[in-house]
């Protein structure tokens, strides 16, 4: 059974989990982006908030064993957080990369008047000849540029990645 203790400990080592976990996932996607930086005070952060929870959890796990699960539960929600909060904060760049046969030169116009770079391809597929459009954008402006390929009523294939 849970008393008042074992609870409020639990809740607090959970809700800390949660930061220290999601404040990892953030902190590796900059380290990867090459953010040296704001990794590094990531990292201290993270680390700080870690040796706080598990120095808690050593301490009392004999007395209070469900802090195990308190811990755990932390760990897994943080990283559904981490992942979620990340794609709030879209950091980075994205490569988006379009194929269309009829619209190129004019999809690239629509492009360059948002205020993006953009560099068309011209080839011949099977079908004939097509143009394909490479443009990197921040992550946060991805469904903006993509409703923009979407609108110009032609039919196009779209993909995308990372392009730190």
């Amino acid at each position: 059974m849970l008393d008042f203790n074992t609870l409020v400990t639990g809740l607090l080592t959970f809700t800390a989990r949660i930061a220290e976990v999601s404040i990892g996932t953030v902190r590796i996607i900059v380290t990867i982006q090459g953010r040296s930086a704001i990794a590094f005070f990531l990292a201290i952060f993270e680390l700080l908030i870690w040796i706080t929870v598990v120095s808690t959890v050593i301490h009392k796990i004999n007395a209070q064993p469900m802090l195990a699960l308190f811990y755990a539960f932390g760990y897994a929600t943080g990283n559904v957080v981490g992942i979620r909060l990340e794609r709030k904060l879209a950091l980075g760049f994205i490569i988006l990369r379009v194929i269309t046969r009829m619209a190129g030169k004019s999809l690239a116009d629509r492009i360059r008047a948002m205020g993006q770079p953009v560099t068309v391809f011209r080839g011949e597929g099977m079908r004939g000849t097509g143009g394909r459009t490479v443009h990197r954008l921040p992550s946060t402006r991805i469904k903006t540029d993509i409703g923009c390929c979407q609108r110009g009523r032609s039919r196009c294939f779209l993909s995308y990645g990372d392009g730190a």
